[in-house]
């Protein structure tokens, strides 16, 4: 069913992209496009998703060893001297006197077909479960590759997002910059401010304007990553059609991540130890059960030809006499006794280090949980403090700005006062960033991602 979902959800989006974009257009993608793209251009993912095929077809192979095997045979046989076999004179008249006599021929052929069928065969019964706790062994491993490309993928795109929001904001302090130079110049010309005053307006806003260049080179970068990130040429343009959420929903989406509840059975990588744990504990049971017996029925249905001389085409150099019997064989493989003196110690070893491992894995996970809820807390209260910034830095701005058209401040707070809430928004934008990505980085450790 998972897999089934996974390939309309990767139809759908395909059909939705490829149908707003042609050749070398810009392709319109949302997060949830994204990260299917991601899916199926992800190499790692995929060969770990061929490891499950190639685990299919090790399966139907151990399934295939339960049917019929049919062999068949032919031996062509040169005696360079033949078997000696001792009889009693009694036989040939000859009593008290044991002869040396030698039987058959010098060529024989021998041709036949042999049925066999496995009735029981714990180790083959054991190999069975052992590979199917590998292909879920596969699954899980696919699993924890995928949940980490989707983090990843996410914070490639909210990079992208966040960085065009920024940009926006320098390109509007751009713009009011060039309102306050003409300004400026013109409270210049009737003599009102020192000509420096303009200089000092100009060079704020050559500095904003390199910040907006540094930024839409960080806005290249970021979206070049994230067309590696998701299997798309570097140099293909796109357009996120994901908007950010409101401050009001990011909180409520950070509440929600902190108050969901913490089960360590989520995360694919701790029931991926749970299955190796299963998978060992398999083997072990094959180990100990290898020394019941094999049971099988085998059927033979074939001729021995014996001549004087090898010859094909002389029928009568050649008498054909049926060879044909069937049974029931139990093997034993003793050496496994003293073999097991040796591996089952070995297993039983990796057993509890595999335990042990376990148990570490769940306490690390537990620590990653509470540091990324407390990554999360203290990332709201960062947003909250650059909030803030920002909005006494606007009034700030609004108010110097009436002063300076009145005439009662010079240019230089103005100014002053742009670089402030340029900083602040800056950092707002960082925060929100690491807020964003927190509350994603929670979800992962909480095994919801």
């Amino acid at each position: 069913m998972k897999r089934l979902l996974f390939l309309l959800l990767f139809l759908q989006s395909t059909f939705l992209v490829w149908s707003q974009s042609g050749p070398g257009d810009t392709l319109v993608l949302s997060l949830e496009e994204a990260l299917v793209l991601a899916q199926k251009n992800a190499v790692n993912y995929q060969s770990e998703l061929l490891n499950g095929a190639i685990t299919d077809q090790q399966l139907q192979e151990a399934f295939a060893k339960f049917y019929p095997q049919l062999t068949a045979s032919y031996d062509l046989r040169y005696l360079a001297q033949r078997p000696t076999t001792i009889i009693p004179g009694e036989l040939t008249n000859r009593p008290g006197e044991d002869l040396a006599v030698q039987f058959g021929n010098d060529w024989n052929n021998t041709a036949g077909i042999e049925l066999k069928q496995i009735l029981f065969d714990a180790k083959l019964l054991d190999e069975l479960k052992i590979i199917k706790l590998k292909r879920h062994v596969n699954e899980l491993q696919a699993e924890t590759i995928l949940d980490e490309l989707q983090l990843a993928t996410i914070r490639s795109y909210y990079q992208v997002l966040l960085q065009e929001a920024q940009l926006v904001q320098l390109r509007s302090t751009a713009a009011r910059l060039e309102n306050t130079i003409e300004k400026t110049r013109t409270k210049v010309a009737a003599e009102l401010l020192n000509a420096i005053e303009l200089e000092r307006v100009k060079t704020s806003y050559q500095n904003t304007l390199a910040d907006i260049e540094k930024a839409q080179q960080t806005l290249l970068l970021y979206r070049q990553l994230l067309n590696i990130a998701i299997g798309l040429d570097p140099a293909q343009e796109i357009r996120l059609s994901e908007k950010l959420k409101s401050e009001s929903e990011i909180k409520a989406e950070a509440s929600q991540a902190l108050l969901q509840a913490t089960d360590v059975n989520l995360r694919p990588g701790t029931r991926l130890q749970a299955v190796r744990l299963q998978l060992l504990e398999q083997q072990i049971s094959k180990q100990g059960r290898a020394i019941l017996p094999t049971a099988s029925l085998y059927a033979y249905l074939g001729t021995n030809g014996l001549g004087n001389q090898f010859n094909w085409f002389d029928k009568n150099a050649i008498r054909w006499y049926g060879n044909s019997y069937m049974g029931i064989r139990l093997n034993w493989q003793l050496n496994t006794l003293l073999d097991n003196r040796f591996i089952l110690p070995q297993l039983e070893l990796q057993q509890k280090q595999i335990q042990l491992q376990q148990q570490a894995n769940i306490e690390a996970i537990t620590k990653e949980i509470v540091q990324a809820a407390t990554k999360v807390r203290n990332a709201l209260t960062e947003v909250q403090i650059q909030q803030r910034h920002i909005a006494f830095a606007e009034k700030e701005l609004n108010y110097l700005s009436i002063r300076f058209e009145n005439d009662l401040i010079s240019p230089k707070e103005l100014v002053d006062a742009e670089e402030n809430l340029r900083n602040y928004q800056a950092a707002y934008w960082y925060a929100q960033y690491n807020l964003l990505l927190a509350i994603w980085e929670l979800k992962q450790a909480k095994g919801l991602l």
